[in-house]
């Protein structure tokens, strides 16, 4: 998107394009992770206050636009008798009324078609001077009164604002709340500073001042010390109200104008990189080959298994000697709440660790549903098949099979001794019937019953010494059906976790490619040398 907005249509509507872009996208961007838990809504609502806004906006037609110059200041500093004094006629209200009113005074030529005026808490007042054309004058309320809503008009026509002429007074040039409107939006457009009613001050005053603003960004600040004062009948030493005026006039110039919103737009893209990098700034790193939300939980799923293999494996051998002996375990007992309270205390460990870690707390909200409301059912239901199967099935398939061969032999070595003794009988009986030998020995008969004993005892010792032990049969299957178990959580662990990490790599990889935007529309404009950049440099934050 960048790439195309570059270069596309005129230098002033392709800048304005992209900041809209950008600013577009950045709200979506926090909007989005708000949702996702990853932004408070304060921060989300902290981008969404970044307008791509400019006074060119305020204007039916490109051509001859005039520059948009406001006034804001506390209370009692005499912002409307600069401005009656700049216009040359009484358009501002001055006096006690002043800190009550909700308007803004906009005063600007009869033939410029002005869109401020249709915005709530606006008046408009117009004049015939062609010579002040070129100037569309705003009479701000003041930012310290009691109205609320004061703040928000101000701020809401900021971004409209080409330049703001910063009002203050011996006494109160340090007042907070004013000050405080600087620090925070000091970067949406170009400031000159008034020191008004300087006939009651000091000079080291002024001097205080030009410090102060200076150190709240301004290298070279605009200063201007003036003596404004309603019915003012006489000139007083040391007021510059002359070279005000010229320097306002002066940067009405056409190249100057477009120089002042081209910074604001430059700004305003350096704000929304800020802004998204700050407020992601303490998001946990994701590395490829080892996602920090995967450690965490693998961590906590080794604990899992090991306290549930040690602890509850041993609990259940009393059930699994029942078992083994036909009697079927009660309802809940083969997975009791004190396995479901492991398995809760493993996901709020995992979440106390990913917060630890950054991870914002309403963004591990899938975490819990590892959990259901059906897990201890179907950890039940695994752990009795997984019993029974291995009680139908005991011992290993050695042991199953050596046990079978066994029996066999239980049988058939008794015969083949049987057997072996009845032929040499036969034999020895032929022999000395016919002369031909002796007739058998007198001690073959215990031999060959000690012989017939050992072919049918020692197959049923060696049955004995193999043969599956039910309630080892119904142990291994309460071990297996946990593995199973452990499994089910593991499997379903990971998709929520992956959920997780998903979302926050989705974030991340959109805030580089806006901000990567912003840097680009930035440096871009950046190089682009004009003849007021030198002049606007000083009238703006850096």
């Amino acid at each position: 998107m960048t790439d195309t907005l570059i270069g596309s249509g005129s230098a002033d509507a392709g800048s304005s394009s992209q900041l809209a872009e950008h600013t577009r996208r950045a709200t979506a961007w926090a909007k989005r992770a708000a949702e996702a838990g990853w932004l408070a809504e304060t921060a989300r609502a902290s981008v969404a206050e970044i307008s791509a806004a400019t006074s060119a906006d305020l204007f039916a037609s490109d051509a001859n636009e005039p520059l948009v110059v406001a006034l804001f200041g506390g209370t009692g500093v005499g912002k409307s008798s600069v401005l009656n004094r700049l216009v040359g006629e009484d358009v501002a209200k001055v006096g006690v009324i002043r800190p009550t009113s909700l308007e803004a005074t906009v005063y600007v030529h009869e033939d410029i078609q002005f869109a401020g005026p249709e915005r709530a808490g606006f008046a408009r007042a117009t004049h015939t001077d062609d010579q002040r054309r070129h100037l569309v004058w705003v009479d701000m309320p003041d930012v310290d009164s009691t109205a609320a809503d004061n703040r928000e008009l101000v701020l809401g026509f900021l971004p409209f604002v080409d330049v703001l002429i910063y009002v203050v007074s011996p006494e109160r040039y340090r007042d907070e709340a004013p000050w405080a409107l600087l620090r925070e939006r000091a970067d949406q457009c170009a400031w000159v500073f008034v020191m008004n009613q300087i006939d009651r001050g000091a000079p080291s005053q002024l001097v205080d001042l030009k410090r102060a603003v200076s150190a709240a960004g301004f290298a070279d600040p605009a200063l201007f010390a003036t003596s404004c004062q309603p019915n003012q009948a006489r000139a007083v030493a040391g007021d510059q109200f002359a070279e005000l005026a010229d320097f306002i006039d002066s940067l009405a110039a056409a190249h100057i104008r477009e120089a002042l919103q081209e910074e604001g737009r430059v700004a305003r893209l350096g704000l929304i990189t800020r802004q998204l990098q700050t407020l992601s700034t303490d998001w946990p790193e994701l590395d490829e080959r080892d996602q920090s939300l995967e450690r965490l939980w693998r961590t906590r799923s080794k604990r899992l298994a090991s306290e549930l293999h040690d602890d509850l494996v041993e609990r259940l051998a009393p059930v699994a000697a029942r078992m083994a002996s036909g009697e079927a375990a009660a309802p809940g007992e083969l997975w009791d709440n004190w396995a479901s309270d492991r398995v809760t205390d493993a996901l709020t460990g995992l979440q106390v660790d990913a917060r630890e870690q950054g991870w914002q707390g309403n963004s591990l909200t899938q975490l819990p549903k590892v959990q259901d409301e059906h897990l201890a059912a179907r950890a039940d239901q695994a752990l009795r098949e997984s019993v029974r199967a291995s009680l139908a099935r005991p011992g290993n398939t050695l042991q199953r099979g050596l046990y079978s061969a066994c029996g066999w032999l239980l049988y058939a070595l008794p015969l083949l001794a049987a057997l072996w003794t009845g032929w040499f009988v036969l034999r020895g009986f032929y022999a000395g019937a016919t002369g031909s030998g002796d007739f058998v020995a007198n001690g073959f008969a215990m031999n060959a019953v000690l012989l017939i004993g050992v072919a049918a005892g020692l197959p049923w010792l060696l049955r004995k010494l193999v043969e599956p032990s039910p309630r080892k049969a119904a142990m291994l299957g309460i071990r297996r059906g946990l593995d199973a178990v452990l499994d089910d959580i593991e499997q379903r662990a990971k998709v929520q976790v992956e959920l997780c990490t998903q979302v926050l790599r989705e974030l991340v990889a959109e805030r580089d490619t806006i901000v990567a935007g912003s840097l680009t529309s930035a440096q871009h404009h950046d190089q682009e040398e004009t003849p007021g950049t030198q002049l606007t440099a000083r009238l703006r934050k850096r």
